[in-house]
C-alpha cells in the first residue's frame, strides 16, 4: 500500500479535497488530447487552437492549485532543487526578454509557435498541477498508460489506412502533428514510456500489452522518418542498455538476460544487411538516413542557422537577443545564398539558448538538465523503473540537437521533470474557515476566465485570418474583409495577418471587377498596417522583403508606393545587405 493508503481512508479524506483531486486529474487528462486536436477554422490548426486550449485548461489548474494550496498544508509546492532550476530558467528568460531585440515578441511569440515567455508561464503551470494533483504511483500510472495508449492507436490508424491504400506509406507520417518531425518526436516520448511501463510491470499479460505498445511506437517513428528522433531513439536504446548493466549486472540471471539481448539485435542487424536496398528504401525513416547528404537542402538550412545562430551569441554573448528572437539573429548573418523567410529556429537546443538567452540561459538550462537526469536516477519513488525515463532524458536531449520543441512536446517535457516525486506524512488538516475557502475556490474559475480574456482579441483575429484565406479564391471581396476584421484590434498575430495580406492582395489588385478607386483603397489600407507593423518590428527583414516588393509592384498606382518600397528596402539593407531579394530589388529600382 501507498502512504496515501496506509495512512488514510476515504472517510477521513475531505469531500472537497477528494472533488479537487479529481477535477484536476481531470483537466491533466485532457491537456493529454492536445496533440490529437486539430483546429481548422483558425490560422496554423496544428498549433494555435491547441495552444489555447492548453492555456486555458492549464489556468483552471492553477487556479485549482491556488485552492488546494491554501486549504491543506501537504500540497503546498516545495523549493527542490529542481523546482527552483526550472524557475529561475524562466526568470532569465523573462529577463532576457526585457532586454530582447523585440520584447513583444520574446513574450508574445506569433501564431505559428504560440510559445514565447508567456507560453512559459503556463507550462509552468501544468507544472505544479501535476506536482499537487498527481502525488502517488497510483495516480501517475493511469496517466501514462492512456498517453501511451493514444500514441498506440495513432500509429494503429496509420496502419489501418496503409492495409486500404498502400500508398499511404509513400510519404512521411504526419498524423494530426501537421510536422513528421512532431509525429516523429511524439512517437519516441512514448517508447521511452512504453518501456517504463513494461519494466514496472510484474503481470506478464499487462507486460505483453506494452511490449505491443513499444512496437507500435518504434514503427511510428519509422513512418515519420524523422532522422533526428530515430538517432534519439538509438541513444535512449544505449543509454537505457548502459544503464542497466550498471544497475543489475550482479542481479542472478541478469548477465544471460543481457547476453539474449545482444543475440537478438545482432541478429536483427544481420538481417538489415540481407534485406534488399529497394525494400529498406520504402522504409522511410532508413531511406532518409540512408540518403542523407551534406548538400541536402535540410543540411544546408541547419549549418546555415547553427552558424548564425553562434554569430549572433558573439555578438550578444551574456543576454542573447531573446526569447523567440532567433529570426532576428538568422536575418542579420544569413548568408547570400540563402532565400528562406521562415528560418525562426535554430534546430539546435544548444545554439538557439546561445542566440536566443546567451550563455547564462544556456548555463542555468544545462543546469536543469542535469539535476532531472540525476533526479531520475536516484529516485525511489515505490521502485519506479526511473532510469528509463533517464535514457528518454538523454535520447530527446540528442534529438533536440537537430529539431526543436513544440507544445505536443513540451508537455511531456514538463511530465518528466515532475514525474519522479511522491509526499509523505500527508495530514488532511484544512488551513482556512469555510467562507474564505468559497473565496479562493472561484480562484478554479477566475484564472480561465483571466486567461481568456486575455487571448480573446488574438483567437478571432487568427479565426478572421483563416477566413481570409479560405475565401480568397471565391470571394475576394469578402476575403479583404475578414483581413481588415483580423487587424481590427491589436495582438501578437497582427504580423502574421500583414504578412499574408500582403502576398494575397496581387489577386484583388489584378481583378478588374474591383474599381480603381477601391484598389488605392485596399493598397492605402496595406500601407497603414505595414507601417504598424515596421513600427512595432522594425528589424523584421521578411516583412521588409515582402512589403518592399509589394510597393514596388503597384507604383504605377501613386509615386508615393515607390518611394515607400525604396524607404523600404534601404532600411532591409541596413540589417543585412546580403538579403538577395531586397539586392534584387534595389537594383530592379536602379534600372
Amino acid at each position: 500500500m501507498t502512504d496515501f493508503e496506509s495512512s488514510n481512508s476515504n472517510n477521513s479524506v475531505p469531500i472537497d479535497l477528494r472533488i479537487s483531486l479529481g477535477v484536476g486529474k481531470f483537466l491533466i487528462f485532457c491537456i493529454l488530447l492536445i496533440p490529437y486536436i486539430t483546429t481548422h477554422n483558425l490560422l496554423f490548426p496544428y498549433s494555435t487552437g491547441r495552444t489555447y486550449l492548453f492555456r486555458i485548461l492549464s489556468s483552471a489548474g492553477l487556479g485549482l492549485c491556488a485552492y488546494l494550496w491554501s486549504r491543506f498544508r501537504y500540497l503546498q509546492p516545495s523549493l527542490d532543487k529542481i523546482t527552483i532550476a526550472l524557475l529561475t530558467l524562466i526568470l532569465l528568460k523573462i529577463i532576457s526578454g526585457f532586454f530582447s531585440v523585440d520584447v513583444y515578441h520574446s513574450y508574445w511569440s506569433d501564431y505559428l509557435r504560440m510559445e514565447g515567455i508567456v507560453g512559459w508561464v503556463y507550462l509552468i503551470s501544468f507544472y505544479f498541477l501535476l506536482k499537487t494533483v498527481l502525488t502517488q504511483k497510483k495516480d501517475w500510472l493511469p496517466l501514462l498508460k492512456i498517453s501511451t495508449g493514444l500514441a498506440s492507436l495513432s500509429v494503429m490508424y496509420i496502419l489501418s489506412k496503409w492495409a486500404l491504400d498502400p500508398s499511404v506509406l509513400l510519404d512521411r507520417q504526419t498524423f494530426t502533428f501537421g510536422n513528421p518531425s512532431f509525429f516523429g518526436t511524439h512517437m519516441l516520448i512514448h517508447i521511452g514510456l512504453g518501456s517504463f511501463l513494461y519494466y514496472q510491470e510484474s503481470k506478464k499479460p499487462i507486460k505483453v500489452i506494452w511490449g505491443i505498445a513499444i512496437a507500435l511506437t518504434t514503427i511510428g517513428l519509422s513512418l515519420s522518418g524523422t532522422r533526428a528522433a530515430v538517432l534519439g531513439g538509438v541513444v535512449f536504446g544505449i543509454v537505457t542498455l548502459i544503464l542497466l548493466l550498471i544497475s543489475k549486472w550482479k542481479t542472478e540471471g541478469f548477465s544471460k538476460k543481457i547476453k539474449i539481448i545482444i543475440a537478438i539485435l545482432s541478429t536483427l542487424i544481420t538481417i538489415l544487411f540481407c534485406i534488399p536496398q529497394n525494400a529498406l528504401n520504402s522504409i522511410p525513416a532508413y531511406k532518409r538516413f540512408s540518403t542523407t547528404s551534406i548538400n541536402q537542402k535540410e543540411i544546408q538550412t541547419r549549418l546555415i542557422s547553427w552558424n548564425s545562430g553562434l554569430q549572433g551569441w558573439k555578438e550578444k554573448p551574456l543576454l542573447g537577443w531573446g526569447e523567440e528572437n532567433f529570426k532576428y539573429v538568422y536575418a542579420k548573418y544569413m548568408p547570400d545564398k540563402d532565400v528562406d523567410h521562415l528560418v525562426d529556429r535554430a534546430h539546435n537546443i544548444l545554439i538557439e539558448l546561445l542566440a536566443t538567452n546567451g550563455i547564462i540561459g544556456l548555463i542555468a538550462y544545462l543546469i536543469l538538465f542535469m539535476l532531472v537526469f540525476i533526479n531520475l536516477l536516484k529516485s525511489k519513488m515505490s521502485e519506479w523503473p526511473t532510469f528509463i525515463l533517464a535514457a528518454l532524458w538523454i535520447g530527446l536531449f540528442i534529438q533536440n540537437l537537430f529539431i526543436f520543441e513544440t507544445i505536443n512536446s513540451y508537455l511531456y517535457f514538463i511530465i518528466i521533470i515532475a514525474l519522479p516525486y511522491s509526499r509523505k506524512d500527508i495530514k488532511y488538516i484544512p488551513l482556512s474557515n469555510y467562507y474564505k475557502n468559497i473565496l479562493i475556490g472561484l480562484c478554479i474559475l477566475i484564472f480561465p476566465i483571466i486567461t481568456w480574456q486575455i487571448h480573446k482579441n488574438s483567437y478571432y483575429s487568427a479565426q478572421a485570418t483563416s477566413k481570409a484565406l479560405a475565401t480568397q479564391k471565391t470571394n475576394i471581396s469578402d476575403s479583404f474583409d475578414y483581413y481588415k476584421i483580423s487587424l481590427a484590434t491589436d495582438n501578437f498575430g497582427n504580423l502574421e495577418t500583414v504578412t499574408l495580406m500582403l502576398i494575397n492582395l496581387n489577386e484583388y489588385l489584378q481583378n478588374d471587377q474591383i474599381a480603381s478607386d477601391e484598389k488605392l483603397k485596399i493598397i492605402d489600407f496595406a500601407l497603414e498596417q505595414t507601417d504598424k507593423q515596421l513600427t512595432k518590428t522594425p528589424k523584421d527583414i521578411a516583412l521588409l522583403s515582402l512589403a518592399g516588393r509589394f510597393f514596388y509592384s503597384v507604383k504605377s498606382y501613386k509615386p508615393q508606393y515607390k518611394v515607400k518600397a525604396e524607404e523600404i528596402v534601404n532600411r532591409g539593407l541596413k540589417i543585412n545587405p546580403n538579403r538577395k531579394e531586397i539586392r534584387l530589388l534595389q537594383n530592379k529600382m536602379m534600372k
